[in-house]
């Protein structure tokens, strides 16, 4: 009769280097040889891959809310879906636009941030009839009267000021805007107009006439030009511009100055809000008919052609009436003298600097007589 063979009982101990992870079991048994920490970080990993890929369910079906759902959404404090709106409101740029423009009128700080982006990747989209909507309803916005409404316009123009400039060049040239001798130089201004006294101003000139097919419209792109500039828009008779919309183009960008091809010019310098009675010459423009003639620094303008000139405004109207070439005679006060002076008038039309038509060349020569 054989004896048994007692059996050894396995240990559930593993040597340092062989050792595996194990699980209980619901009988108190384990479950040797899974890698279960692996299995674990695959199971995250998948779950994060799912979350990533499968669609945020409150961003499904945008093409379906309406306009005025994306704008409100736009208050959403995730990211994700700011970024999607602002996407479709791109989407639908052709009607979108005024309703964006009037939602940022009335919006709270949080909404009108998110307006003023959408209004600024319309206006970087490279489809134009877009980008044109959208930087005039910024620029609308810039000028309203709410501050922040204002601020936040303005910053996206400023911010993106490099390519409006290269647009609105582009649409004038196009438009048949020119420039003196087809340059962009910047010319001396021989208009009647404030200057500091120690130097002459500086602005650029710009030429519309019978070749503008822009007609009223296109001055949108005359004021975008050169903003932080003063320009001297010279209209000729044949440009297809009215004159309200040259008198909005003034309200818009005041540091703009109107000349016509029949206003005539002295070459001199002065300060718009003399109203004593006369006016001061701040500087006298080299070349000018006012230099030929003598005229210089302080003398003190009081009469043009026999007419009164008691400030900047009866001076700017006496050169509309009379046409370059006309002579006239001017009288000043210098010091305790009283003088007259007798010259052709000059002109400054598409050049900026007032100099003597060429057939009063020779007459430029003032005859000056002291009066007491």
């Amino acid at each position: 009769m054989s004896a048994k063979i007692p059996q050894e009982k396995i240990p559930l101990a593993f040597p340092e280097n062989t050792r595996q992870d194990t699980v209980p079991q619901g009988n108190g048994g384990t479950m040797r040889g899974v890698p279960w920490r692996s299995l674990t970080l695959a199971l995250i990993g998948g779950i994060l891959v799912a979350v990533a890929i499968v669609p945020d369910p409150s961003l499904q079906n945008l093409s379906n809310w309406t306009t005025d759902e994306l704008i409100s959404a736009l208050d959403s404090t995730r990211a994700a879906v700011r970024r999607a709106v602002v996407g479709q409101l791109v989407v639908r740029s052709k009607t979108v636009i005024p309703r964006l423009e009037q939602a940022a009128l009335s919006a709270e700080e949080a909404r009108l941030s998110g307006l003023c982006e959408v209004l600024e990747e319309l206006l970087l989209s490279s489809n134009a009839h877009a980008a044109e909507n959208a930087e005039s309803a910024l620029e609308r916005l810039s000028r309203d009267q709410r501050s922040d409404v204002s601020d936040a316009a303005q910053q996206v123009l400023d911010s993106n000021i490099t390519l409006r400039h290269a647009r609105a060049l582009s649409c004038y040239l196009e438009s048949g805007g020119q420039f003196p001798r087809g340059r962009l130089s910047r010319w001396p201004a021989g208009l009647e107009r404030p200057v500091n006294p120690s130097q002459l101003q500086q602005a650029r000139i710009l030429i519309l006439d019978g070749q503008w097919t822009g007609g009223d419209e296109g001055l949108k792109y005359v004021a975008r030009l050169f903003p932080n500039e003063s320009i001297s828009v010279h209209v000729a008779g044949g440009a297809a511009i009215s004159n309200a919309a040259l008198e909005r183009l003034v309200e818009v960008r005041p540091s703009t100055a109107i000349r016509r091809e029949h206003e005539s010019c002295l070459g001199i310098l002065v300060n718009p809000r003399d109203d004593y009675g006369d006016i001061r010459i701040s500087d006298v423009v080299p070349g000018s008919p006012a230099a030929k003639a003598g005229l210089r620094r302080n003398d003190r303008l009081y009469q043009l052609a026999d007419t009164p000139v008691r400030n900047y405004d009866d001076l700017k109207a006496l050169a509309s009436v009379h046409p370059p070439g006309k002579r006239v005679e001017i009288r000043v006060r210098r010091g305790n003298r009283e003088i007259r002076i007798k010259l052709p008038l000059g002109s400054d039309f598409a050049t900026g600097a007032c100099r003597c038509q060429s057939n009063a060349e020779d007459q430029a020569a003032a005859e000056s007589a002291s009066v007491r």
